[in-house]
């Protein structure tokens, strides 16, 4: 008893002076930023794979900025990088420097899952290789925005042969996989199918 009471005030203590809710005051009720928790003065929580890495160097009011660049769905996804990069250019030396190690860890680690994915797609029959293909076009595509790949994806597995989509499925980018197939959808998003065990 004596543990868990000083372990709660523990906990209440780090919330209430190393944890920020950003104010709702500022976004109305429909902004992403409504819901995002941070750990401050924390030398160890982030690491570059973790976008607080850059965005902790930035000052608290102006983070919301960066995410709700991330957040539209009708620029394309090309306007969306450069806009990101566009508004780290304004920010300090420290937080452009931690952005570029962020980005530099983000597109290594995309390139080995990338090359995991295709060393696998090989074993598969010709219509999954197919399907894989299309979709990643799509995917690597920067001319296109964000909703307009989630609409060309999902139509790209909707009109697939079923057992192509099964075989592939795996390896597809979960955000555009349906809970079921050609009925209503359910869409699950996971930064990397490779590694998704219940998706």
């Amino acid at each position: 008893m004596f543990f868990l009471k000083n372990y709660t005030t523990l906990c209440v203590f780090v919330g209430l002076f190393f944890c920020r809710n950003i104010s709702a005051f500022w976004y109305d009720s429909s902004d992403i930023c409504n819901n995002l928790i941070y750990i401050d003065y924390c030398l160890i929580c982030y690491n570059t794979n973790n976008v607080m890495y850059f965005l902790s160097q930035i000052p608290y009011y102006d983070r919301c900025d960066y995410i709700r660049i991330g957040h539209q769905r009708n620029v394309t996804k090309g306007e969306i990088l450069k806009q990101e990069d566009e508004f780290m250019e304004k920010q300090s030396d420290v937080a452009k420097k931690r952005y570029k190690e962020y980005k530099d860890e983000h597109n290594f680690s995309k390139k080995l899952g990338r090359e995991r994915l295709d060393s696998k797609v090989k074993h598969l029959s010709s219509d999954a290789q197919d399907l894989y293909k299309k979709i990643y076009a799509v995917v690597d595509n920067n001319d296109v925005t964000p909703f307009q790949e989630f609409q060309l994806c999902h139509t790209i597995i909707n009109e697939a042969k079923f057992k192509a989509v099964v075989e592939a499925s795996a390896l597809l980018p979960s955000k555009f996989y349906p809970e079921t197939y050609n009925g209503h959808f359910i869409f699950y998003e996971n930064e990397n199918p490779d590694e998704c065990d219940d998706c």
